[in-house]
């Protein structure tokens, strides 16, 4: 995965992520952790959970939505109901250009982004692709009234 600049994330099997961690290492790089993950995420790996999503979109009726959709997969806007539903499909296997997709929302006109979920490893992210970013997060109730009261005031 792309996440910035200074950060590419690894996926696939243990011993090849050691490994992989170890070359990058040689090679000079700051630093090259084996993070502790459920899964090969965003990997080859991922066929067989790809498959099963396969069968459940199929039973989904998509609409075209009404704002611009950027698949972090493509790094590119996507709308038609069978390309949502192919690039779904393609997020489970193919690597996130994360650095990409915030280019893209940035050639948009986008400048301001709201993570919603514990932690801040977006908003981090994005300052580092884009320091004049606006960041708000959402992690509970406190933090949603706070947001909500940013994007109604515009401060």
């Amino acid at each position: 995965n792309l996440n910035s600049p200074e950060q590419t994330v690894l996926s696939g099997t243990r011993e090849g992520i050691a490994a992989a961690a170890e070359k990058c290492e040689q090679a000079g790089a700051r630093k090259a952790i084996v993070l502790n993950v459920a899964g090969a995420f965003h990997s080859r790996l991922m066929r067989p959970a790809a498959e099963k999503l396969v069968q459940v979109l199929e039973t989904i009726d998509f609409k075209t939505p009404r704002i611009p959709v950027v698949a972090n997969a493509t790094a590119r806007a996507h709308g038609a109901p069978d390309d949502i539903r192919a690039t779904m499909i393609d997020q489970v296997t193919q690597s996130v250009d994360w650095l990409g997709s915030i280019y893209a929302f940035a050639a948009m006109g986008i400048s301001a982004y709201t993570e919603a979920g514990p932690g801040r490893v977006l908003s981090g992210l994005i300052k580092r692709i884009d320091p004049t970013a606006e960041l708000a997060n959402v992690q509970d109730v406190e933090s949603l009234d706070i947001t909500v009261e940013k994007l109604n005031t515009g401060s």
